[in-house]
């Protein structure tokens, strides 16, 4: 399920309950790193000519998106519970926004797994604890 897929955007919806472990298993593209490291490809369809991302609220144009750039935004839901330690697996992911949610509980120590993480918001949420030295 979902092989290729590298931009998931379920954010400002009114999906509520815990993140489902489910969800994050299934994303193979992201696991994998480094396959065409020798070749750059880039997403087609309605986003070839340009994507905007928005981090911390300021947007950001990005022209020809590179499909290694990949991005998980969960952000502006009512999910609770705690964090997946799933997630330290999507080892290919770039950016990971799940603010404004209902989490709760610690940030996974797994999370250091993602090395070519360039951007994680988990604002406004309720999570407690230290922050992993490691990121």
């Amino acid at each position: 399920m979902f092989p290729k897929i590298g931009v998931i955007d379920l954010s400002s919806n009114g999906f509520s309950g815990n993140l489902p472990v489910s969800l994050f298993e299934n994303f193979q593209a992201i696991k994998k790193i480094g396959e065409n490291s020798g070749t750059r490809e880039y997403i087609a369809g309605d986003y070839a000519n340009i994507l905007i991302v928005t981090t911390k609220g300021l947007d950001q144009e990005l022209p020809l998106v590179l499909t290694t750039y990949t991005i998980i935004d969960l952000s502006r839901n009512r999910f609770g519970g705690h964090i997946p330690s799933i997630i330290g697996d999507l080892v290919g992911l770039c950016m990971l926004n799940l603010s404004y949610n209902g989490l709760e509980g610690i940030i996974p120590p797994s999370l250091h797994q993602l090395s070519v993480l360039e951007s994680l918001d988990l604002s406004s949420n309720k999570i407690g604890g230290e922050i992993p030295r490691q990121l």
